[in-house]
């Protein structure tokens, strides 16, 4: 005589609560590396916000004028103004002495005839507003002519 005998039903195994969470933690660290490429990449933090801007343009401090000799033996009365970037001189005061030794320096080494024309004034007070902002650290932006009678 045959025996029958039933197979016993599959086991239904309970998932612990241990497996339960991992898929939530998965998730969880997804979103919060999602996030943090974003505020990387696209957000504030993305370093858009942190690019070198363009100096904003401060007081404007004015030299009393001074005479000086040129290469060709005579006389340039010259009258600065120096164009300060905005909270230059907070540490410690901008003072005109380092300007006017620049401008002694580079125009007394001219003639009245290399001086002369416009476009040569244009191009001498360019180099020494170029040659004055790297002497101040670039906490100035520019060197006005006030006055300029030559002799």
């Amino acid at each position: 005589m045959a025996v029958a005998t039933q197979a016993a039903p599959p086991a239904v195994e309970t998932p612990s609560p241990r497996s339960r969470r991992r898929p939530l933690l998965l998730v969880a660290v997804a979103l919060v590396g999602l996030a943090a490429g974003w505020w990387l990449l696209l957000g504030p933090g993305s370093g858009g916000d942190d690019a070198p801007r363009e100096p904003v343009a401060g007081e404007v401090l004015a030299l009393e004028p001074i005479t000086m000799n040129l290469a060709d033996g005579r006389l340039l009365k010259v009258g600065l103004a120096l164009q300060l970037v905005e909270g230059a001189g907070e540490e410690h005061p901008v003072s005109g002495s380092v300007a006017l030794d620049e401008a002694i320096t580079y125009l007394g080494g001219h003639s009245v005839a290399q001086l002369t024309p416009p476009e040569a004034r244009q191009k001498a007070k360019a180099e020494l507003s170029k040659r004055v902002a790297e002497r101040y650290h670039h906490e100035v932006l520019e060197v006005y002519f006030t006055e300029f009678v030559m002799q």
